[in-house]
């Protein structure tokens, strides 16, 4: 990739990250839809299939989207229905996804543990009124709620810590 095309889709992305989006109040009951980023990895396909898994638990109708980023061309689905890799071929030539074929969501989880800027376009460009993941300084940006990870962690642990808190939240006990 080109040194002016990586400056280019970072001035894109900071541009998208710059928009002031107003703030909705979701109930937990009412999200049907959910989209999960994840970085792609040797356990990638394994740990998804726990995420759905622990996600269908939380909340059993939930429809769940994963999208990983390989910059290798790789098959374009993943090992099972709704779990979508993009490759090259997917991005503009500043890295920005021609299709982001997210559509609504309601809730969107972000869980990479590195930056990829087509999955920050994907964060940063989402409508979903419920954003949660891992504290990071290039996604803290367009999160609500984020948790600060261990050094070394999983992203099934993640993602049951912020299904654990999302649940306190919920009920009034707990609630701020």
């Amino acid at each position: 990739m080109s040194l002016i095309a990586k400056w280019y889709g970072n001035y894109a992305l900071k541009k998208a990250l710059a928009k002031e989006r107003a703030g909705k109040h979701l109930p937990i009951a009412s999200i049907k839809k959910a989209c999960i980023l994840i970085s792609f990895g040797p356990k990638a396909e394994d740990e998804s299939r726990a995420l759905r898994k622990l996600l269908k638990q939380f909340k059993p109708d939930l429809e769940v989207d994963i999208f990983a980023y390989k910059s290798k061309t790789s098959p374009k689905e993943g090992p099972f229905t709704n779990f979508h890799i993009l490759t090259k071929q997917d991005l503009n030539w500043y890295q920005r996804p021609i299709n982001m074929r997210v559509g609504s969501v309601d809730w969107l989880i972000d869980l990479t543990d590195k930056k990829e800027i087509p999955l920050m376009f994907i964060g940063a460009m989402s409508n979903a009124p419920m954003k949660t993941g891992l504290e990071r300084d290039y996604n803290s940006p367009y999160l609500q709620l984020m948790i600060k990870p261990k050094e070394t962690y999983s992203l099934v642990y993640a993602l049951e810590q912020l299904i654990h808190y999302i649940k306190m939240i919920k009920t009034k006990e707990h609630a701020a």
